[in-house]
């Protein structure tokens, strides 16, 4: 990755078109296991690494105003940020096509979802660049006001905060008009239950025969699902990496529309 245009190239190879600079994407590393399958990859140390699935993770955070997580990420993964991962040359090229080819100057918003009892309050992604918001219940508020207020962290309480809540209130509080989904299954895929709430998905799927017990995890949507949630689906991209074989596929609601 040298500039911009290489961001926008390689998008183009692995997906098929330019990715559109509007609706929620939610983006998903799975394990196709020997039945056909779909398994979410847990994030271990035994996880198979893609330098393919960083890039495709980093252009999902560029093109968005905000992208949504979970306090259970938060706990799950202790170092996470938001910013662009990969070697210096890729995360400059990243936020220059950001600026250059989407027209966007800020940074975009981490949103977390949660009922702010376990809230890791010390989590470096609230001292990161990603100017956090959570999004909790009137309870979760109350718990968090104390230190969201010295932490300067925007807290959004809703009756029934969920998945669509949050997505609802990115839109409404945020201005976000493209939003990326860095969730669990347990929040992510109840998206799915409502027809039109997830425009975009893309899967990074590895290929290998066997994966450690450990990086396992939860049953993703089967091929039959996939299909009926997203009529146009763009060839798959394949790659082999020395980590093993990977799959990288977009699946859109509608027509594929150009940045």
């Amino acid at each position: 990755m040298r500039d911009w245009q290489d961001v926008s190239t390689l998008s183009e190879d692995i997906y098929g078109a330019s990715v559109s600079n509007t609706g929620v994407c939610h983006i998903a590393a799975v394990w196709r296991d020997p039945h056909g399958g779909h398994r979410i990859l847990r994030l271990t140390s035994d996880t198979p690494r893609s330098r393919y699935d960083q890039f495709v993770l980093g252009l999902s955070r560029a093109r968005a105003d905000a992208i949504l997580t979970t306090g259970k990420i938060l706990r799950s993964e202790p170092g996470l940020t938001h910013d662009y991962l990969g070697p210096s040359s890729l995360r400059l090229a990243l936020a220059e096509w950001r600026t250059r080819s989407l027209g966007k100057s800020d940074s975009a918003r981490s949103v977390i979802l949660t009922s702010g009892e376990r809230l890791p309050r010390s989590h470096p992604l609230f001292n990161g660049t990603t100017r956090p918001m959570v999004v909790t219940s009137s309870e979760g508020a109350r718990r968090l006001g104390a230190w969201a207020a010295a932490a300067d962290v925007q807290v959004v309480a809703l009756a029934e905060p969920s998945a669509e809540q949050a997505l609802r209130c990115m839109s409404e509080t945020l201005g976000a008009r493209a939003v990326s989904v860095e969730a669990g299954p347990q929040t992510a895929l109840p998206l799915y239950q409502s027809p039109g709430l997830v425009d975009e998905l893309w899967l990074s799927t590895y290929l290998g025969s066997t994966v450690a017990p450990n990086v396992v995890g939860p049953v993703f949507l089967d091929a039959g699902s996939l299909e009926a949630a997203f009529p146009r689906q763009a060839t798959p991209f394949e790659v082999s990496e020395p980590g093993g074989p990977w799959q990288f596929q977009r699946f859109t609601r509608v027509a594929q529309r150009i940045a």
